[in-house]
């Protein structure tokens, strides 16, 4: 075998030898590049968690930090309680679409039969339409609040744990 026959070989051998090696750091830069987009979903989801948390957590302290109602006057009570509820309904309002969809449907229905009492209260006001009594108002006022600081309650709970890492896989770093 002659010189030049040895360099064509050699030649050879190390082309195969930088062709192998391109493919091999081919499928991994695209193996790196798969892991870190997984990473970045990971982190944007992790930022968004963490937007759902302070805002639901915020209300949360918001609505307790609400002070209770003497319950002696009935007229008094209900005029109280009836401003008490539409703050709590209308900061329930701002924080439902960071709510799990699910867990809201409860308090949802609960609202839509308040409405539908304190609706047929106003007719019996002002359009002599049947009697509704204030009690039964006041109660389901009652029943939808403890609704939706038990829906913020569990909404809470459940970022926490999943943030925690024992309710949601996360990608290996």
């Amino acid at each position: 075998m002659d010189w030049l026959e040895i360099i064509k070989v050699v030649g050879s051998a190390a082309g195969f030898a930088a062709l192998v090696t391109a493919i091999f750091n081919f499928v991994s830069l695209r193996a790196q590049h798969s892991r870190f987009l997984d990473i970045e979903s990971f982190k944007q989801n992790v930022a968004i968690e963490l937007f759902r948390y302070t805002k639901i957590y915020e209300v949360l302290t918001e609505i307790h930090d609400y002070p209770g109602i003497d319950f002696q006057d009935l007229e008094r009570v209900f005029s109280e309680s009836g401003l008490r509820y539409q703050k709590l309904r209308s900061i329930y309002v701002r924080v439902e679409p960071l709510l799990e969809p699910a867990s809201t449907k409860g308090t949802r229905e609960l609202a839509e039969q308040e409405t539908a009492l304190y609706q047929k209260l106003l007719e019996h006001t002002y359009a002599e339409g049947p009697a509704v009594p204030k009690k039964e108002i006041l109660l389901k006022r009652l029943q939808v609040a403890a609704s939706m600081v038990e829906t913020l309650s569990s909404n809470l709970a459940a970022l926490t744990i999943r943030s925690s890492g024992t309710g949601q896989k996360r990608p290996a770093p």
